[in-house]
């Protein structure tokens, strides 16, 4: 997938600097950025449809074998986290085991730092998930969100 990034939503402009585009003469100015002036907006990175994902990655998931396969294979399985899946809560990360996707949140202790399993997401069937002890609500509903994307996914490469 193309690296996009996007433009956040309800910044506060200083309506003094803001770049009225017809008036400046440089090729590339848009309203939100200016080279020229050196004008810039905080960015987010572009998440991506699951459809859009699939579109563009239809030859990457048939060349290793299928959808399961590559959901399998930790660089797909990267590439449609990084793709398609929005930012995660605070503290919490994920790790893939090979059969599953684990969300993981850190433990410090005075023997370094340790990963806590949080929740689970198995890639067998519909995606059924497990929470384990700690898991807070956010990180459920997390989960929750995360298993309908791989249900979207599913169901977007079925129908391709």
């Amino acid at each position: 997938m193309e690296y996009k990034m996007d433009p956040i939503k309800g910044q506060k402009f200083e309506w003094g600097r803001t770049i009225n585009p017809f008036n400046c003469d440089c090729k590339v100015c848009t309203f939100m950025n200016c080279p020229k002036h050196n004008y810039a907006v905080k960015m987010k990175q572009h998440k991506y449809t699951v459809k859009e994902f699939v579109a563009d990655s239809k030859n990457a998931i048939k060349a290793k074998g299928g959808l399961w396969a590559y959901l399998k294979d930790d660089e797909g399985l990267m590439d449609f986290m990084d793709a398609c899946i929005g930012n995660f809560p605070k503290g919490t990360y994920w790790q893939p085991t090979g059969y599953s996707i684990e969300l993981v949140s850190m433990n410090r202790s005075k023997y370094g730092p340790d990963f806590d399993t949080r929740a689970e997401i198995s890639f067998d069937g519909d995606f059924p998930y497990h929470f384990y002890w700690g898991c807070t609500d956010t990180q459920e509903k997390f989960t929750k969100r995360l298993q309908k994307k791989f249900m979207e996914l599913k169901t977007a490469y079925e129908s391709e």
